[in-house]
């Protein structure tokens, strides 16, 4: 298993090599690390009308892969604003990306922002694909009072600080365990699968904390039974034992949380075994990301999943196939998220009309994107921070893959395919 991830992540690698030059003209051409000075997406060698980004991510390490799609996400989106006349209250000044790779450690990422301020001296910032890294980072961020647009990472606690300057246009931890929540007692009365024994497997990180914890709080809510309730360490090598564990205390759902190759490897024990309950689902993290679909094959057949996009939504098939022509590869709910964050920064800018930190950062505290905008790329109603810096407007949809396909199947007003429920997992 170990050599088959390693394979992967080599793979993906050389592909950004021969890819890299569809997705933005100076889109890197190499796998490295992000350069330790600035790089421009777009900006002209010498121009000085130009916006600094700074955008932290794991570029390398054991979440370089996640990386490289934000990569491409952000490079995309603002290829494509400044193609369309940049930021035109500020008389039509460029976005320029510049990275930092905080190679998923804390201290890295820390250092990188401080980096991005103090040395390319950025008017906002981004990132950081992990919660973890994200608490750390707008921690810094803040102290130096520069604005943290937050991409994916979900933990609650990264709008729980009475910070000033983190926004995160994602949701927060709190809707996967409502969105579970509401999904099983639908099920149950929709399609009469009587759920009420509940396991919960993920990984030890701030996240899968974050959304076990309010799991915890819906499954005595609705009087469900918590059959299994087990955090494994990052890294983890074999999930044989614990799907044992699983599979003995028979689930009628089991929900899960896991990042990276973590989630192939945990896969593979639940299939090793045969763990057959109604329904896996689990709250975005690896699942979500192509690799895990390839790696899993059949038996990834059935899993629901929690994400905020999936191609078959009105308005999504037309991004995808952009995205595809320019970066050769599909959007997935992470690059997705890359590129509601650059649009975001793009309308805080427009209502700023300056690259002054203190004002982008009133800016994106009064912005509201509603539904309609070309700046709303995500399928939600809006986005509109509140006083903690979380978007009131981002939600959860629920996907499976049946067979190859991954469709859409909650909320019904967006579905679009019947789930399989019962589902049948390892056959």
């Amino acid at each position: 298993m170990k050599k088959q991830v390693k394979r992967l992540l080599c793979m993906a690698m050389a592909a950004m090599m021969v890819l890299a030059v569809g997705c933005g003209s100076s889109t890197p051409q190499s796998s490295s690390a992000a350069p330790s000075s600035g790089e421009s997406s777009q900006a002209a060698s010498g121009d000085t009308d130009v916006v600094k980004i700074g955008v932290v991510e794991p570029l390398s390490g054991k979440d370089a892969l996640n990386g490289q799609h934000m990569r491409y996400a952000f490079t995309f989106a603002v290829d494509k604003i400044n193609a369309a006349g940049g930021i035109k209250s500020m008389g039509g000044a460029k976005l320029e990306l510049v990275w930092g790779d905080h190679q998923s450690k804390q201290d890295v990422a820390m250092s990188e922002v401080e980096r991005l301020i103090n040395t390319e001296n950025v008017s906002v910032l981004a990132g950081a694909e992990l919660s973890g890294i994200t608490m750390a980072a707008t921690q810094v961020a803040e102290r130096m009072q520069v604005p943290f647009v937050v991409d994916v990472p979900a933990a609650v606690d990264i709008t729980e600080r009475g910070f000033q300057y983190t926004f995160r246009t994602n949701i927060s931890a709190v809707e996967y365990a409502n969105t579970f929540a509401e999904y099983v007692n639908y099920v149950n009365e929709k399609y009469d699968q009587n759920i009420q024994n509940i396991a919960m497997y993920y990984e030890d990180a701030e996240i899968g904390q974050s959304i076990m914890k309010v799991a915890r709080e819906q499954i005595t809510a609705n009087n469900w039974n918590l059959v299994y309730d087990q955090a494994h360490l990052s890294g983890i090598q074999d999930a044989v034992t614990h799907a044992t564990k699983i599979k003995a205390a028979n689930p009628d759902a089991l929900l899960m949380n896991d990042t990276g190759a973590d989630s192939i490897i945990v896969t593979k024990g639940l299939a090793s075994v045969g763990v057959q309950p109604k329904m896996i689902i689990t709250a975005d993290g690896g699942y979500e990301m192509p690799y895990w679909k390839e790696n899993a094959g059949d038996t990834g057949n059935d899993w629901f999943q929690m994400v905020q996009y999936n191609s078959d939504l009105p308005g999504m098939k037309e991004l995808d196939e952009e995205f595809f022509a320019a970066c050769g590869e599909h959007l997935n709910g992470h690059s997705a998220l890359g590129i509601q964050v650059v649009y975001v920064i793009k309308e805080a800018l427009e209502l700023a009309a300056s690259p002054d930190p203190k004002a982008v950062r009133d800016a994106l505290a009064n912005l509201v994107i509603e539904e309609g905008s070309e700046s709303l790329i995500m399928p939600w109603d809006k986005i509109d921070f509140d006083e903690k810096g979380q978007n009131i407007g981002a939600a959860n949809i629920i996907c499976q893959w049946q067979g190859d396909t991954f469709y859409t199947v909650y909320p019904e007003k967006v579905a679009t395919k019947e789930p399989n429920i019962p589902a049948q997992y390892f056959q």
